[in-house]
């Protein structure tokens, strides 16, 4: 199973990543979000998705709407769903 983790601390750049979730799930990706928002984290949280401390975990794929140094091939969140829609 590939993990994906997905960065953000955009509620608008959540909503159009959670718009592919269930099918990323149906696919067998484990997908789990990363966030310095506390309340990005609360509102995930309730909708039982896997929110979790960047650094503590180990995904396949990257994808942030953020540059971080700690992930330099992280995609973009345009680049990602760009790939989901072709």
């Amino acid at each position: 199973m590939e993990k994906i983790l997905f960065y953000t601390n955009k509620w608008d750049s959540v909503k159009q990543f959670v718009e592919h979730y269930n099918n990323l799930l149906q696919n067998g990706y484990e997908v789990a979000f990363a966030t310095d928002s506390i309340e990005i984290a609360k509102r995930l949280g309730m909708g039982k998705m896997l929110v979790l401390k960047l650094g503590n975990y180990t995904p396949d794929i990257m994808v942030s709407d953020t540059k971080l140094s700690e992930y330099p091939n992280a995609l973009s969140l345009d680049k990602f769903l760009e790939v989901l829609n072709e």
